[in-house]
């Protein structure tokens, strides 16, 4: 052995094969909580999960190989929303049919908008970036008049690290009719979305999509049962914590055609956001600490409603609901695992209204919840 205190090759060597495995390890728990504010702000979860996963397969490939350097870590952070959810989207659940853009989990944007696609998109076809089921219900009023329904999605990103997805959408909605009016009780939507993101610079982020589909009760299929939304959003960070929002909404419903959308996003620091921001305002605030887990607490409100074409006795015809609800919710978010929030509040402005003007009724206030679990 060496006495003057001189390195030891075999040694070196040795302590390099223990220590690169170890640190490869804690990095994929550890390093994101460091690393978020690389993460554009309104970029699609869909991406960073693909950004994530050739992360881990990268890292998995060095300790393979016990190499002397890790592959640069990539943030494995983000959705949720959806919001945000994505305002994600992402970020479409009937009554809540109209699109939005995918930040619904509103830990998912940080202070700085950086781009983060690889320098070389990873290889690879097509995939499923995740599945979303959402259960929605509200209560019955005096007269009877409740919903529920139930929302399935499973985002496809068309190639690794493109920023294109293709969304099949599914959605049930079973109406209870109220006293004296005869309402269909089962309505269906059925659904494809394409979605674009696109960076310009360090301060834009562009999000586009169009959602061509059927909205029908299965026995009227006219034209009237086709419809197709869609979105365009701007994203400009104004300054670290602050982010401008500015668009416009395609609803492509009966009663409602197109509405503006935007305001300002203000992210003081990782644990509070502020989305104040039309059609979906929110605020989120993050509480306990564990680097593998997120909760959040939330409140927030949305403008709901869809229509579909529906057959009556007296003939073809369309039905439109709407509402207005004020909720308060709880998220929790486990990495590369099963991310589920829960709802509770209250829907106002309830109403159901056909072309026809025959059977039109206004609900009252009732309270509503929503489960939806992501994995």
């Amino acid at each position: 052995m060496p006495q003057d205190g001189g390195s030891n090759p075999a040694r070196h060597t040795l302590w390099r094969r223990i220590a690169i495995p170890i640190v490869a390890m804690l990095s994929a728990c550890v390093m994101p909580q460091n690393s978020s504010a690389q993460v554009p702000i309104g970029w699609p979860r869909q991406l960073e999960e693909s950004q994530a996963r050739q992360t881990a397969e990268n890292n998995r490939a060095a300790m393979g190989n016990l190499g002397t350097t890790l592959v640069p870590h990539i943030d494995e952070q983000v959705n949720t929303a959806d919001n945000v959810e994505a305002p994600d989207g992402l970020i479409d659940a009937v009554p809540t049919q109209y699109p939005w853009y995918e930040l619904d989990d509103a830990s998912e944007t940080p202070n700085q908008v950086t781009p983060m696609l690889p320098e070389q998109p990873p290889a690879g076809g097509p995939r499923i970036t995740s599945t979303r089921a959402e259960y929605t219900f509200i209560l019955p009023d005096g007269d009877g008049f409740g919903l529920m329904s139930l929302d399935l999605s499973s985002p496809v990103e068309v190639k690794p690290g493109s920023a294109v997805f293709i969304t099949p959408h599914f959605n049930w909605v079973h109406l209870t009719d109220p006293d004296g009016v005869d309402l269909p009780n089962d309505l269906y939507g059925f659904s494809l979305r394409t979605e674009f993101w696109l960076k310009r610079g360090d301060d834009w982020l562009f999000q586009f999509f169009v959602e061509p589909g059927l909205y029908s009760d299965l026995e009227n299929n006219t034209s009237d049962a086709f419809r197709m939304p869609g979105q365009a959003l701007a994203f400009y960070q104004y300054r670290p914590a602050w982010q401008i929002v500015a668009g416009v909404i395609y609803v492509d419903r009966e009663d409602v055609t197109i509405i503006p959308a935007g305001g300002l996003i203000y992210k003081p620091h990782d644990r509070l956001r502020f989305d104040l921001i039309f059609p979906r305002p929110k605020l989120a605030v993050q509480y306990g600490f564990d680097p593998c887990v997120e909760n959040w607490f939330y409140a927030l409100g949305e403008w709901g409603g869809s229509s579909w074409a529906v057959s009556r006795p007296t003939g073809d015809d369309v039905l439109t609901y709407r509402d207005f609800r004020i909720l308060l919710g709880m998220e929790q978010k486990r990495k590369d695992s099963i991310t589920w929030l829960f709802e509770a509040g209250i829907a106002m402005g309830r109403e159901v209204e056909f072309r026809s003007d025959v059977g039109n009724y206004d609900g009252d206030p009732s309270l509503i919840g929503r489960i939806a679990i992501k994995f």
